[in-house]
């Protein structure tokens, strides 16, 4: 049985969170958060994964 996948765009994404698509594709780019599909300029964000990998980067110290 294949499992459904809640992919959002940077736009999408960025209203959940709060900032906007330019931020989420910054983070994307810095490797703050993973894209489930990157294709040129086609990005789709799992919101659970970028929840995940946001919570762990809070977690490193800042320089």
């Amino acid at each position: 049985m294949s499992e459904t996948l809640n992919l959002m765009n940077a736009k999408q994404l960025g209203a959940h969170l709060s900032v906007s698509a330019q931020v989420i594709l910054g983070w994307y780019h810095a490797g703050i958060i993973p894209a489930e599909i990157a294709i040129g300029h086609v990005y789709r964000f799992d919101r659970e994964k970028v929840a995940a990998a946001l919570a762990e980067a809070s977690k490193k110290p800042t320089p």
